[in-house]
């Protein structure tokens, strides 16, 4: 049986402010397909954890990153650009440079089964740069039977408050302009503001 050709993009991201770059991109045919931004918050004054019935915060174990995988992948399924993670892929994204899985948390349901996570990272050699210690949400999702219940909200307000008890002075986050969950709304109820923002450009240069 036949099967349709796979679409193969170049694709590259710039600050907003890079007029220059970005002129460039569009000279050799690239678009502007997406707005991503940055946001941040100090860690002064977080706001208290989130109890959800049924849902408990625990810590990340690594033990369980194959069955947190599964979760980001179903999780990102209706996410612009987003495509299924390999266990090696993954194994590397989690572990490695700057990988805090002290500041991650898995949401576990009645039978412990994982149906949201979040994965921290940490960039000391930034601090001096960004004016202050910052700690990121590097990723984090919610499997879309679950949404609507507070548990991304319950998260992060766990990772808030970890971060201030290992003596960090910022959360930052990015996120999808677009994104179809409502995330940028939610970021912003807990107190993160825009901070920077980034342009994707890409062009189709294959159909094979």
């Amino acid at each position: 049986a036949s099967t349709s050709p796979v679409p193969k993009f170049v694709r590259t991201e710039t600050w907003q402010t890079n007029s220059a770059a970005m002129r460039l991109y569009e000279r050799a045919g690239l678009r502007p397909a997406r707005y991503f931004a940055d946001l941040r918050r100090n860690l002064v004054d977080v706001p208290k954890p989130l109890t959800i019935e049924g849902v408990r915060i625990v810590p990340w174990n690594v033990a369980r990153n194959d069955e947190a995988r599964e979760v980001k992948n179903l999780a990102f399924l209706d996410h612009w650009g987003s495509v299924p993670m390999s266990h090696e892929w993954w194994k590397s994204h989690t572990t490695g440079i700057g990988s805090r899985l002290d500041l991650s948390f898995f949401a576990v349901n009645p039978d412990d089964k994982i149906v949201g996570y979040l994965f921290s990272r940490r960039f000391p050699n930034d601090d001096s740069l960004l004016g202050g210690k910052y700690a990121w949400v590097d990723n984090i999702g919610t499997l879309a039977q679950w949404r609507g219940r507070g548990i991304a909200t319950q998260l992060i307000t766990a990772a808030l408050h970890a971060y201030r008890d290992d003596g960090l002075e910022h959360a930052a986050i990015n996120v999808d302009s677009e994104n179809p969950t409502g995330a940028y709304r939610l970021y912003e109820s807990l107190g993160f503001s825009r901070w920077r923002e980034t342009v994707v450009h890409w062009r189709e240069v294959s159909a094979g």
